[in-house]
């Protein structure tokens, strides 16, 4: 299953920022003030909770509410909630790509394109996001329909998305390997995100290793957890051995290591 949305942020082009504009900057300036408040007050899985409120809210087109609660989502997320602390450290240390990039393919990304600075990708067309979590597609879809709900209904509004060049964001609800690559994009991705996937799939789906690394992409970025999510145990070296032997299989150089205070990786080329 995909769902296309595309995101429009102004009544003209020069002109006052629409609420749908709004959405896409939300997430941020959220991680930057919100979040951090709340990184440590997640109580459980309350995803179909928030789906229900969501709803409610979109039928009612309460911008504040809905983004309220996608804030409420990524926090209950466990994997993109333990980033937000330092989420601003970690696009610094690849923004130059954030910046540059025209495509840009997220493998397992769960919640992650809610904190992404799309505001700061300046020259970005396309957003395309593949994974299997249905309740992270189910959040994704609603932050797709309130888009729809406001967006520029004027004849320019394509236009507009021209002009400003606004990235339009491509989701698959589905594992990656039910497709060949070629068929979620036709132009080489300028950058490739597997956060905190590589050793998931290595434990979990070993024979999905080699597809992964075959993707096409002039960058890839691959990151791991530092502390085990249960046990809080440094898992550093355990993690980092599993990211050099995907490297290896992939032919690829490494050109820049990230790393924050609970993940790292490595740009590779």
């Amino acid at each position: 299953m995909s769902s296309t949305f595309e995101n429009n942020p102004t009544e003209q082009a020069a002109g006052k920022t629409t609420s749908s504009h709004l959405i896409l900057v939300y997430a941020h300036k959220i991680t930057r003030t919100y979040l951090r408040k709340y990184r440590n007050k997640g109580s459980g899985d309350k995803t179909q909770e928030i789906i229900k409120r969501l709803d409610e809210a979109l039928e009612k087109n309460d911008l504040e509410k809905a983004t309220g609660l996608f804030d409420e989502s990524v926090r209950e997320h466990v994997s993109t909630n333990e980033r937000l602390e330092y989420i601003q450290n970690f696009h610094s240390q690849f923004e130059d790509l954030i910046n540059g990039s025209r495509i840009i393919i997220d493998i397992g990304g769960g919640l992650y394109p809610l904190t992404f600075p799309f505001e700061n990708a300046m020259n970005l067309n396309q957003y395309i996001w593949i994974d299997s979590d249905a309740k992270s597609y189910e959040i994704l879809e609603r932050f797709q329909k309130l888009y729809k709900k406001n967006m520029p209904s004027s004849k320019n509004s394509h236009q507009i998305k021209s002009q400003l060049n606004i990235p339009e964001i491509i989701l698959y609800n589905e594992s990656f390997e039910q497709r060949k690559w070629n068929e979620y994009f036709s132009n080489e991705p300028d950058l490739v995100l597997m956060l905190k996937l590589v050793p998931v799939i290595w434990r979990q789906q070993r024979n999905l290793i080699e597809k992964l690394a075959s993707i096409p992409g002039k960058a890839l970025l691959v990151t791991a957890n530092k502390e085990s999510m249960t046990k809080k145990e440094n898992v550093a070296k355990k993690e980092n051995t599993i990211l050099m032997k995907f490297i290896e299989l992939t032919g690829r150089n490494i050109t820049r290591k990230i790393d924050t205070q609970n993940e790292f990786g490595y740009l590779l080329s």
